[in-house]
């Protein structure tokens, strides 16, 4: 039979209405797959963009508003990380791990009551982690955290840049830190990732809160890449830096098309001038390794890296000097590492550790321990408090 106008024009119609229908669901798949490319690339600032057009278009869009979340707390906003975690744990396909990040972004507003809701139900849906449980201690203790605070005094050094700047080491007659300062270069390449520029080595000569105007240091050991921080010797003629993987000028990524980050040693020849930087023996293409801190003996590496066999994130690992190499990395294990992040190891003369962690009892964020080798074991981290320890990251 041959359809009449009116079935042709009903036809004709819902045609109409579903390609109205299909044409926004698929520009907020594309934009999801943008914002996912770029997050794939932790290019977290690029991806942000994004999912905020496509969730403003769909506000059910779950994996857009986890990955929004994720992309606020990578990139340190804090109170955009608050909101949309908010809105993340209200979604079905909510998971543990969302609930513990909201916890941590309430503890960073100092909500600590809020806070401990979030961490107990982390706890109950994931009790192989120790870190819900973590947090739940420490926030019904968290004014033991205030008890020394008059033992110190905090002065901001002047020599700051509206950038990052940390890091900051003991060197002759001042210190070296690195920077995302802005500098004079026609071509400002920036890192994806925190969408500042790359990090770059600085000197600068004074004591206590009193600085001279810093100036780059060693400029024969920077790239165009990520420069920074380094530790020294007792001497000061052997330096350490952790940098990303750059060997004989080209950059080398790992399988996911990530660069990673090496460590790489050089020696003093003289005044400001250092040999060629000499890579460390366990880096690798396929994991970072970084924030290496020498005992004051040289006898014990310690460094940061998420190699096989860490626990979760980032962990400390130790190597002890054989010869002219260094033994096998040994995690230092369950007491201080943890399922998150365990980063910039400091040791003292008198061989106390000190590291950050974002996986134990503290303010929130990456909070400062230190821990001491009474010889068979290390002693159970102690969180060194306020106003050391803040709730944004302490480390360093």
């Amino acid at each position: 039979p041959i359809p009449s106008n009116q079935s042709i024009m009903k036809n004709y119609i819902l045609s109409f209405l579903l390609a109205l229908a299909i044409i926004p669901a698929m520009a907020q798949k594309g934009l999801v797959r943008k914002g996912d490319f770029h997050y794939k690339l932790m290019a977290y600032p690029k991806a942000i963009p994004y999912y905020t057009k496509a969730i403003k278009k769909d506000s059910t869009l779950q994996e857009a508003i986890f990955k929004l979340a994720d992309c606020y707390r990578l990139t340190n906003n804090r109170q955009q990380a608050e909101i949309w975690y908010a809105k993340a744990v209200k979604m079905p396909a909510v998971l543990p791990i969302h609930k513990f990040y909201y916890g941590q972004a309430l503890m960073n507003s100092g909500k600590f009551a809020q806070a401990k809701k979030w961490m107990t139900d982390f706890v109950l849906d994931n009790k192989a982690d120790g870190r819900g449980q973590a947090f739940v201690k420490a926030i019904d203790t968290y004014q033991s955290f205030f008890i020394d605070s008059s033992n110190y005094s905090m002065t901001k050094l002047d020599i700051n840049s509206e950038n990052a700047d940390f890091g900051a080491t003991l060197y002759q007659d001042g210190i070296v830190f690195a920077s995302s300062r802005k500098t004079t270069e026609v071509i400002e390449r920036k890192h994806s990732w925190t969408n500042q520029p790359f990090l770059d080595l600085y000197y600068s000569r004074g004591k206590e809160n009193k600085f001279r105007e810093p100036e780059q240091f060693a400029s024969s050991l920077q790239t165009k890449l990520n420069d920074g921080p380094v530790a020294f010797n007792k001497k000061g003629d052997e330096i350490w830096i952790t940098r990303n993987n750059i060997e004989g000028g080209k950059v080398k990524k790992s399988a996911d098309k990530i660069v990673k980050l090496k460590i790489f040693k050089a020696k003093s020849n003289g005044e400001n001038d250092w040999s060629k930087l000499e890579p460390f023996a366990y880096n690798s293409d396929s994991y970072s390794c970084a924030h290496p801190a020498l005992s004051p003996d040289g006898q014990k590496l310690f460094f940061s890296s998420n190699m096989p066999g860490s626990k979760g994130g980032m962990d400390i690992f130790m190597c002890t000097k054989q010869g002219n190499g260094w033994s096998q990395p040994v995690n230092l294990g369950d007491t201080i590492n943890t399922k998150g992040n365990e980063v910039f190891p400091v040791v003292m003369d008198d061989g106390t550790l000190y590291y950050s962690s974002d996986g134990l009892p503290g303010l929130g964020g990456l909070d400062i321990f230190f821990t001491r080798d009474n010889g068979l074991r290390y002693t159970v981290p102690v969180n060194v408090g306020y106003p050391l320890n803040t709730y944004d990251d302490d480390f360093s």
